[in-house]
């Protein structure tokens, strides 16, 4: 509610429209504020990136079902608001008498979402051309996306309650920390490094970041050059999923799975040793299922799998892999698939909606396992179980799994 006369307050109502110009010196006075604070569009004051979750579930519930009001923290410009309405900052100018016209260039801020996953709080951004709001909603933070929310969870500050504690206690206390620290230095006590649930988080937050822009990269049809070897992988730390050279011969030791892309076989940029598929499954499990090609976590587990099995079929040399036709967990491998239908050869370098979506023809006599779906990235992280063994007559649509967020990058979103 607003004070003073009925003039004042219909003066008062009136804001000036937000321009790019005044939108970044709200970022940097933001900065200045909190490394978590976010200023709005439609509220003085800021926001905190650690409230997001909470603030989105009870203020803008209409974001589940609609995708320009969903409710985001675009941290590159430090501001809270809907998809729609950042959406309009960047794309549009303000002109005389504050009327709004289309950029000619609309431009977009990235960097700073993959800085503060990396824990630097004030990450630089860098300028690119804007092309779709689907941009904007990749750089920002989803308060009812599961894998953003995780990490959202581990920036809330700890509650500090001041407690007078009687001076017993901190004698007992002190006489702790002595045996503690004698403990420590004859090598007994220590703490695990990394073995935090909050390093965890963000360990797996790194790891699926850098396995999206992997993907991202294969999908436009670019070489894969690095590989992140999964052989030690921990998932109790999220560590040791390091990058390397990608295997220069076939007849490398290392399992390099497969999946198949418009009818062609692509190597995931993951590799790992036969001895280490375990690792291989919790890097799936942890990493793979939470990023946004959840769709081709079995099919890498089948293809590794395919690939041992074949190679201890022939005494340990090194074999082709095989796709599909291999249920996880089985001692010999299962009768090799019949030929699929031949698909044109093709390099893919467009938007992930544009992937080929006709279903491959089988004999009525081929089982197959259920494949996942289209490759099309969504924002919901989720495990995808193996669904059961079907006909191909029975055999869904590829590519006909609705996305969490209706309308990304296919329908409103579109360039």
């Amino acid at each position: 509610m607003s004070s003073g006369s009925t003039s004042a307050s219909k003066k008062a109502s009136v804001k000036k429209p937000v321009t790019l110009e005044s939108a970044q010196a709200k970022r940097n006075s933001a900065m200045k504020k909190s490394p978590l604070a976010y200023w709005t569009f439609d509220r003085a004051g800021n926001l905190s990136l650690g409230g997001a979750v909470a603030h989105a579930n009870k203020k803008h519930s209409l974001g589940r079902t609609n995708e320009m009001a969903r409710f985001v923290y675009y941290p590159d410009l430090r501001v809270a608001g809907t998809l729609g309405q950042i959406v309009e900052l960047l794309t549009t100018d303000v002109v005389d008498g504050g009327r709004r016209v289309q950029k000619a260039n609309p431009t977009l801020y990235v960097g700073a979402k993959e800085a503060l996953l990396r824990g630097q709080p004030q990450g630089q951004s860098s300028i690119q051309a804007l092309t779709t709001p689907l941009q904007i909603y990749q750089a920002s933070f989803d308060p009812f996306d599961a894998k953003d929310a995780a990490f959202i969870a581990t920036l809330k500050p700890k509650a500090v309650k001041e407690v007078v504690e009687p001076v017993g206690k901190w004698l007992a206390i002190g006489e702790a920390l002595t045996s503690a620290s004698k403990a420590t230095k004859s090598g007994k006590g220590k703490s695990k490094k990394g073995g935090s649930s909050d390093n965890q988080s963000s360990n797996i937050g790194t790891r699926i970041h850098d396995f999206n822009v992997a993907m991202a990269d294969l999908l436009a049809g670019r070489p894969v050059e690095k590989v992140f070897n999964v052989t030690k992988f921990n998932k109790d730390t999220g560590t040791s999923a390091g990058r390397e050279d990608a295997p220069k011969s076939d007849r490398s030791h290392a399992i390099w799975p497969e999946v198949v892309i418009g009818g062609v076989p692509r190597r995931v940029p993951i590799v790992v040793q036969p001895h280490s598929l375990q690792n291989l499954r919790d890097y799936v499990n942890s990493v793979v299922r939470a990023s946004q090609y959840a769709q081709v976590a079995d099919e890498i587990l089948r293809s590794a799998e395919a690939i041992n099995a074949g190679r201890n079929s022939l005494g340990g040399a090194a074999a082709p892999s095989t796709l599909g036709g291999m249920s996880l967990g089985l001692a010999q491998p299962a009768a090799a698939p019949a030929p699929m239908a031949a698909l044109p050869m093709q390099s893919f370098a467009g938007p992930l909606s544009m992937l080929p979506q006709q279903p491959t023809l089988l004999p009525q006599s081929t089982v197959v396992p259920r494949m996942a779906g289209s490759l099309t990235p969504r924002s919901g992280a989720g495990n995808l179980s193996p669904g059961p063994m079907m006909t191909a007559q029975m055999l869904p649509p590829i590519g006909t799994q609705a996305s969490p967020l209706r309308g990304l990058g296919l329908g409103g979103l579109q360039q």
